[in-house]
């Protein structure tokens, strides 16, 4: 009995790694994207001798650089709040945004693995977006109850944003924003919905029912 328990507590431990391992992999892929993009920049704007765009490119690819080596050296098999704490620790010192976190829900403890790293995804690509396109000063993640509803919110106080044409430009192969769409699918994936506005910046606001049920 001792033997077959402890086959499968390392069949477990061998999950839990293979999917930590698939989500560093996929963070890694979704910011070298936005690196390959300011470098594609950087180079064009050293041809045109524009100094100034190409420092801020250069720039740019450094941020999204170092954000990607702290992302990469996330615990996630830590406790969620403490992994998300990370990552916006992590996001506010690289690209001198200030983050805010309010987790105000009884579902957020018990979320499932697969849960928590689609949100970790969705977090990823939305502060990746807001450093590159949203010319922001803050940014807060809220986790909170809505009767039986669990929402998950993210705004900012930038420029905000024009989904419509947002998806207009993804039809077109326009890569501006692209994450966007992503998240969209990523929630319906999960069964939830997810709304954005701009009220003062962006905000996205994503709600699945009946969570842990």
């Amino acid at each position: 009995m001792v033997i077959v328990f402890n086959s499968i507590s390392q069949r477990n431990e061998l999950k839990s790694y293979q999917l930590r391992n698939d989500e560093q992999l996929k963070i890694s892929r979704n910011l070298h994207d936005g690196v390959a993009q300011d470098l594609a920049a950087l180079k064009f704007y050293l041809q045109k001798d524009d100094k100034e765009k190409s420092e801020y490119y250069a720039s740019q690819a450094f941020n999204e650089i170092r954000y990607l080596i702290g992302s990469m050296h996330l615990d996630l098999s830590d406790d969620f709040d403490k992994i998300i704490q990370q990552v916006l620790q992590t996001f506010e010192a690289n690209y001198k945004i200030k983050t805010n976190l309010l987790i105000a829900s009884t579902q957020f403890s018990s979320l499932k693995q697969d849960y928590q790293l689609e949100f970790l995804r969705i977090l990823q690509e939305s502060l990746s977006n807001i450093a590159r396109h949203a010319n922001a000063t803050t940014v807060t993640v809220k986790f909170v109850d809505v009767g039986d509803n669990f929402k998950f919110i993210i705004s900012d106080n930038g420029t905000g944003f024009d989904f419509d044409q947002i998806k207009t430009n993804a039809e077109s192969e326009t890569k501006e924003h692209f994450g966007l769409i992503n998240i969209k699918e990523r929630v319906q994936l999960l069964g939830g919905t997810v709304d954005f506005a701009n009220e003062g910046g962006a905000t996205i606001a994503i709600t699945i029912k009946n969570l842990i049920h």
